[in-house]
């Protein structure tokens, strides 16, 4: 990691409120494959920025065991990720943990998403130009969060593209269609590539589908 990320990273971690989830934690350093990407989702729905910064070493290596201990190792420095103490000695048998590619994809969003509760406008910035390539569905409450804290006019118009989305891909009819209702309604260019997603094609032309035809009808956005 970059050596200023690294420094942010020790402060925030060895500040006296730090407290994440123990057993997602703990789980990043023990657990298998999908007990790995539980806690990913797991910090992710928990919103803490803090958060991103254990996946952030983990990430970038920097997250490690010693023991039953998961550990953010900075040079000389071991920092215990779930209590965020400092030890004052380096322990015998730090062993890396490892990260997939499945992971590494998982880690990607995550972070990304964890950030978009920071207070730094570029990074939530950052952050919401990362997740409009597409955000995982589990992503949803802690983007929805982030839509309903945002004050910045733009990233809200973003945030609030990435939130219809996702929820047009959801299992409730009721949902999918109150996402068309925001989209088609918000005057935004770019709304009308995601609409596109609910037409069908038939015969070789692009046509309304049956579900969607109501709230599509009378609405210019698609023509």
């Amino acid at each position: 990691l970059p050596i200023f990320l690294l420094t942010f990273l020790i402060a925030v971690v060895t500040s006296p409120s730090f407290a994440v989830d123990a057993e997602a934690v703990r789980a990043l350093g023990f657990g298998d494959g999908d007990e790995k990407v539980a806690a990913i989702s797991k910090l992710v729905t928990e919103g803490d920025p803090r958060g991103a910064k254990i996946l952030e070493a983990l990430a970038g290596g920097d997250l490690k065991t010693a023991g039953k201990a998961v550990l953010i190792i900075d040079g000389g420095n071991a920092i215990d990720a779930i209590t965020g103490e400092k030890l004052a000695a380096m322990p015998e048998g730090v062993e890396d943990i490892v990260a997939n590619n499945r992971l590494r994809r998982e880690l990607t969003g995550a972070i990304a998403a964890l950030k978009l509760v920071s207070t730094d406008k570029t990074v939530r910035l950052a952050a919401v130009k990362e997740l409009s390539g597409g955000a995982d569905a589990a992503m949803l409450p802690l983007v929805k969060k982030a839509l309903d804290k945002e004050d910045d006019p733009g990233i809200k118009a973003m945030l609030d593209l990435i939130v219809a989305a996702m929820e047009m891909k959801s299992d409730s009819r009721e949902t999918r269609l109150g996402a068309i209702r925001r989209l088609a309604d918000s005057g935004n260019p770019d709304t009308k590539t995601l609409l596109l997603g609910v037409l069908e094609k038939k015969d070789g032309n692009w046509v309304r589908s049956e579900e969607h035809t109501s709230e599509l009808q009378s609405r210019e956005t698609i023509s």
